[in-house]
């Protein structure tokens, strides 16, 4: 319920700027391509938008290598349990042979 209030209050205060920010125009350029009046608006929707996406893709990537790690040191602990199993078989195999 809290979550709704706050995107609810926040959706309206976006609205609200958007409305009373439309009417202000900037040109904007990006790496060559040059755009003209266009509202300030776009271009701050745009690089919230954008934002986000590279946000995402960082967590994405952090999640992926933390994962790997978890997973490499999973294949670590099994193999440091095994390796103990095999020497207390070769203990016992010695110990039959050479009482």
């Amino acid at each position: 319920m809290f979550r709704l209030i706050v995107s609810v209050f926040s959706l309206v205060i976006l609205a609200v700027l958007i409305v009373f920010n439309l009417e202000y125009r900037t040109s904007f350029s990006f790496y060559g391509l040059e755009l003209a009046d266009i509202p300030v608006m776009v271009v701050a929707i745009l690089s919230f938008a954008l934002g986000v996406v590279y946000s995402f893709v960082f967590y994405l990537t952090n999640f992926l290598a933390k994962k790997s790690k978890n997973r490499m040191i999973e294949k670590g602990k099994v193999a440091k349990n095994r390796e103990q199993k095999l020497d207390n078989k070769e203990k016992e195999i010695m110990e039959k042979i050479v009482p």
